[in-house]
């Protein structure tokens, strides 16, 4: 069974995603076409302002560092695609709300 990360590695981890997912969310707004499975997370990004962007952003890192815990190092791609696409989309959802990473 792997080591789970230690509690004080989990918010460092999610700064880092947080920055990815806010770039991310930075190059769908200017894209004219992203893949199919963003395309709502796009319309979602192009109606934010960028202060909402990155609360976003910092919920979506830190479901993605609690859901890829305990090897975020390890993730493979195909697992990063699908983990920053249901991190956006929970985020979305939650938009800040008590729940943190309830999925």
């Amino acid at each position: 069974m792997a080591k789970k990360l230690p509690p004080d590695a989990i918010e460092p981890i999610a700064t880092l995603f947080s920055e990815i997912l806010f770039d991310l969310m930075i190059g769908m707004t200017k894209a004219k076409t992203v893949e199919a499975e963003f395309a709502k997370i796009q319309d979602a990004a192009r109606k934010l302002t960028k202060d909402e962007m990155r609360r976003i952003a910092d919920i979506a890192g830190m479901y993605c560092a609690k859901h890829s815990n305990p090897s975020p190092g390890k993730l493979s791609k195909e697992r990063w695609a699908t983990l920053k696409r249901k991190a956006l989309e929970f985020a979305l959802t939650t938009n800040g709300n008590d729940t943190e990473t309830s999925q």
